[in-house]
Order: structure tokens, then sequence, then C-alpha cells
């Protein structure tokens, strides 16, 4: 039988490196704004602009506009 350690499942801060992570930000090329016409609005930025078709499909069948930054 093994003896139970008063440390067993305890995890301690001092055992971690300190070490500074830079987070970087996405640059976004645009997004899709929804509802823009009543006043209320949403709007998701992508990273990639999608292609022609896939933003004239959006705008026609859902109604999402496409906003360049």
């Amino acid at each position: 039988m093994k003896k139970k350690d008063s440390n067993d499942g305890v995890f301690k801060l001092s055992d971690v490196e300190s070490k500074a992570y830079a987070v970087n930000a996405p640059e976004y090329v645009g997004r899709y704004q929804i509802g823009g016409s009543t006043g209320m609005s949403i709007s998701f930025s992508l990273e990639l602009k999608p292609n022609y078709i896939n933003r004239w499909f959006c705008k026609k069948c859902l109604g999402w506009e496409w906003i360049d930054n």
C-alpha cells in the first residue's frame, strides 16, 4: 500500500517558470454586417477576404453585407 503524500494533487506556482507571452492580435481584412438597415446590426470579422462568389451569395441569399476595412 502506497503512503499518501500530503502534496498529492497539489500544483504549486513556484514550479512553473515565469515567462512573458505575447499574444498577436489578428489583422482583419473586413467583416460581414447583418441587419444594418434596421438600426440594429451585428457583424463578424474575418482574416481572409471571401471570394466574389461567396460574397455575392451571402448578399443575395442571406442579406449579409461585406465591408472592407
